[in-house]
């Protein structure tokens, strides 16, 4: 494999890495959805660190142009960025879920409350006897 061809591999291989990370991102409240696209990202992943490990990557990022270089980096700058701008969004998501789920449980034990003392007749209400 020359210098050309690993680059053409990683290339393709890092755009489909920011193409799935988009599709996550943009698609984080369906959670089936999330995990197969997850999957499929893992599987590219490993694809990339295969390609590393049989093709020397070092050996030929040194033999690469520096404007190819800077494409490789260009790819991996945006991978990380959706990966910062997920996990911001995943930790959105949880707080309005805990803050969700408290609401809940205060409704619940308040309409539990008011079912046992919260009748409006009755001899409960009746302060004569």
């Amino acid at each position: 494999m020359d210098s050309n061809e690993y680059f053409e591999q990683k290339r393709n291989l890092l755009k489909e890495c920011v193409s799935i990370s988009e599709d996550i991102l943009s698609n984080i409240a369906d959670i089936d959805k999330v995990n197969s696209l997850l999957s499929s990202r893992s599987e590219k992943i490993g694809q990339l660190q295969t390609l590393e490990e049989t093709a020397d990557g070092k050996a030929h990022m040194m033999a690469l142009p520096d404007r190819e270089k800077a494409q490789i980096d260009q790819l991996i700058a945006l991978l990380l960025g959706l990966d910062r701008d997920t996990a911001k969004k995943i930790k959105s998501a949880q707080e309005d879920l805990k803050k969700s789920m408290k609401v809940n449980t205060q409704n619940h034990k308040l309409a539990n409350y008011t079912g046992k003392y919260g009748q409006t007749s009755g001899r409960l209400l009746d302060k004569k006897k």
